[in-house]
């Protein structure tokens, strides 16, 4: 059954091959406990599904902002040579959210501001592997440096900060060749460290929420703390102040190689990281209340040419292990199709023409441009062509829980894809009887301004 109704997923996990970056755009991709979602291109009237799209539960987490000026100000006074640089004298005559009442954080904001511009949008506490303490004693003694490094816990450089209105980004990175307080293993490259907290939560429909293994060495520091390793991360999860934090790296769920981390190399960079956060700013906000799920406004522009199927149906033995994808018909965040021009395709590239069927095998194994095969998990007939025209073409189809071997909670199968594979208007094979298409010729553009910190 095909259905002409407005699409969701998450693009942003998978682009297709022919797709490029623009150089000047740039995206901020949100938490790691959330998951955006896709708006696309108007539907027809009269095939309209009887169940309308809605927006999800939002939830909505209140910062307690005592608790992170007491550890600001535990902080402070055990690093010599503070003596009265910040005050921690509550202002009773305004409200508890006005950020006069606390006198010590419009203080550490201001100084914060000179590396981390912006520090005082953030709604939550700011917490990095950056040393405040010290370095507000240096800038007493006029001995503070213009860079973070000295104070960043044996990490290189902040090269990303970002806040906004519901909390902060950033990205720091430890040096290739490592440090005495990082493990001996002399990287190739430098290491990313995210670290991402947000007062607003999506609430998804996910058994692996709040799953994963115990970290004993950080327990009494962050007692609810929880290791996850997805999608090529280690995560780390916990709660601070009322407020959700997660810390990840890119790594290797394998055996380590010469470039690339594995995630039990990349495991003790995180927790040097973890243990050496620290209060370095952040503004409180009034609380603000839960937002229930509402229907979606729909398009009134028609298309009489788009069509896809509804959410949750794969192609026919896709999934991991036979299961059905999830019909999930929240829509996350009301962002246009990612591609600069329509049209555009939104399906498999793994079960579909000159896929690799997730090397789980092709019969027969095809060796030349137009060769017929199928995948072995099910009878869908594909040619070894990429330019193929149903790759081409409508209806879109989901594939968020295709087979995969990432672990996603919200499939039925606890696997799969956890992003949706799209592709430009076409293909432009790359020379007379070729089987591929030409990379890099299709623009994809943001859907607001940010950062660019995963792709």
């Amino acid at each position: 059954m095909r259905a002409k109704v407005p699409v969701h997923r998450n693009p942003l996990g998978s682009l297709g091959r022919s797709l490029r970056i623009v150089p000047s755009t740039t995206i901020l991709l949100a938490l790691a406990l959330l998951a955006l979602t896709l708006l696309a291109f108007p539907a027809s009237a009269d095939d309209v599904v009887t169940s309308d799209f809605v927006t999800p539960k939002v939830s909505y987490s209140r910062a307690d902002w005592p608790a992170a000026v007491a550890q600001l100000r535990s902080e402070t006074l055990a690093q010599p040579g503070t003596a009265g640089a910040l005050t921690f004298v509550r202002n009773y005559r305004f409200k508890p959210y006005d950020q006069r009442r606390q006198p010590a954080l419009m203080q550490i904001n201001a100084i914060a501001a000179q590396i981390f511009p912006g520090i005082n949008r953030s709604p939550v506490p700011v917490l990095l592997p950056f040393d405040m303490p010290r370095f507000i004693a240096d800038r007493m003694n006029d001995a503070a440096g213009a860079a973070p490094g000295p104070y960043l816990a044996s990490f290189r450089s902040v090269d990303v900060f970002e806040a906004g209105p519901s909390g902060y980004s950033a990205v720091v990175t430890a040096a290739a060749g490592g440090h005495q307080d990082l493990p001996p293993r002399v990287f190739a490259r430098p290491v990313e460290i995210h670290i991402t907290a947000s007062l607003l939560t999506y609430e998804l429909n996910d058994p692996l929420l709040g799953k994963g293994d115990t970290v004993k060495s950080l327990a009494e520091q962050y007692p609810d703390i929880r290791r996850t390793i997805r999608e090529g991360f280690v995560r780390y999860a916990f709660t601070r102040f009322g407020i959700p934090y997660v810390v990840s790296i890119p790594c290797l769920d394998s055996v380590k190689r010469a470039r690339r981390l594995a995630c039990r190399e990349a495991s003790p960079i995180a927790e040097h990281f973890l243990k050496n956060l620290k209060v370095v700013g952040g503004k409180p906000v009034p609380p603000r209340p839960a937002i229930a799920p509402a229907p979606l406004e729909r398009p009134q522009a028609m298309s009489p040419d788009f069509t896809y199927r509804p959410p949750g149906e794969l192609i026919a033995n896709s999934g991991y292990r036979g299961a059905r994808g999830r019909a999930d018909r929240s829509v996350y965040s009301q962002i246009r199709f990612p591609i600069e021009h329509a049209p555009a395709f939104a399906n498999s590239q793994s079960f579909m023409n000159w896929g690799d069927c997730y090397l789980k095998g092709r019969l027969p194994r095809p060796h030349g441009k137009g060769d017929a095969y199928r995948c072995r998990l099910n009878d869908k007939r594909l040619v070894f062509d990429e330019s193929a025209t149903e790759n081409y073409s409508y209806p879109w189809q989901d594939n968020f829980c295709e087979t995969r071997d990432f672990q996603a909670g919200q499939c039925p199968g606890g696997f799969g894809h956890q992003g949706q594979d799209i592709r430009p208007s076409n293909c432009t094979l790359r020379n007379e009887g070729a089987d591929r298409c030409i990379p890099d010729r299709f623009d994809a553009v943001a859907v607001r301004d940010g950062v660019v910190l995963r792709r």
